[in-house]
């Protein structure tokens, strides 16, 4: 997608994502009778093409609905595409043998949207952030208290804590647990999806902070998922702008921010909360800007700067 000197750690390449639901009975039972099969449902990834520079923050923006997650989670791994390619430092994944894929699963962590809901509730923290290096040889079991403790200074919770259950910590508390966890088996690419959007904007700011001091620390790679864009503008290296499955606009964020290129980051960009002198106003929803692109190209307007035209 973009020129680099060197190639990216990760690229998808063509990437198609459909959900095919098979017909329940009253949808045979019509088809016996002659009704029409019901129209596809249209992909939730149509083509898209990305790469990911090793030590970059890519932002990943878009409305509800966009293919955001699903993009994401084709990138972790943890859902197959339909067609297209995904490659991890230029080989193909799909041609992996297992270890080069448990490797690979070690490499690609991911934290997940709902703080709440992601990590087991029968487990304590020490085994959630514990279990997986021990599993895969990261660490040795009789390290396994240290390396927790450890972890868990890094994230800015007391290592005293550690034998507790996740319902005893509040939510930017199990934000910082589910980001322990991801670091625990040292990965080369952090994924994360909608990772703040369930906190409140105080504990937010905390848990960018803390991304950010550790995105330093530890030079890591990520791809940052998020509807909002005064986080990502935050965050992020470069910008990738999804609409109905497709990329409209990539490019360095403080050109993506200042000239958008596209009418659709227009009007996510417009769509924006804006503080006035009354207060708080919001502009009305962008899905009525809505348009359909079919499968315009990316093209460069810019150094690194694609949109579709």
């Amino acid at each position: 997608m973009t020129p680099r000197d060197t190639a990216p750690l990760m690229a998808l390449n063509d990437i198609v994502k459909r959900f095919d639901h098979a017909p329940d009975l009253a949808q045979r039972a019509l088809r016996l009778f002659g009704a029409p099969a019901p129209k596809a449902a249209p992909p939730a990834l149509a083509g898209v093409s990305l790469d990911i520079a090793a030590g970059e923050t890519l932002g990943l923006v878009g409305e509800s609905g966009s293919g955001k997650s699903t993009l994401a989670r084709i990138a972790a791994g943890l859902l197959p595409p339909s067609s297209g390619t995904r490659l991890w430092q230029g080989q193909d994944t799909a041609t992996m043998d297992a270890a080069e894929r448990r490797r690979l699963r070690l490499a690609v962590q991911m934290v997940f949207q709902n703080p709440y809901a992601s990590l087991n509730p029968r487990m304590r923290v020490i085994d959630i952030i514990g279990e997986a290096p021990v599993a895969h040889g990261v660490i040795a079991r009789a390290r396994q208290r240290d390396a927790v403790a450890g972890l868990m200074r890094q994230v800015g919770l007391d290592p005293a804590l550690m034998s507790r259950f996740p319902h005893q910590f509040s939510g930017g508390q199990r934000a910082r647990i589910g980001i322990a966890r991801a670091l625990a088996v040292r990965p080369e690419l952090l994924i994360l999806d909608e990772a703040v959007a369930a906190l409140d904007v105080s504990i937010q700011a905390q848990v960018l902070n803390l991304f950010m001091a550790l995105r330093a620390e530890l030079s890591l790679t990520c791809l940052f998922v998020s509807h909002d864009l005064s986080v990502v503008r935050h965050v992020a290296d470069r910008v990738a702008v999804i609409h109905l499955g497709r990329l409209v606009e990539v490019g360095p964020a403080d050109a993506v921010f200042s000239t958008p290129a596209h009418d659709y980051t227009r009007a996510l960009l417009a769509a924006a909360p804006k503080m006035e002198a009354r207060g708080l106003t919001y502009v009305p929803n962008v899905a009525a800007s809505r348009r359909e692109d079919g499968d315009a190209a990316l093209v460069e307007i810019g150094p690194g700067h694609y949109a579709a035209r």
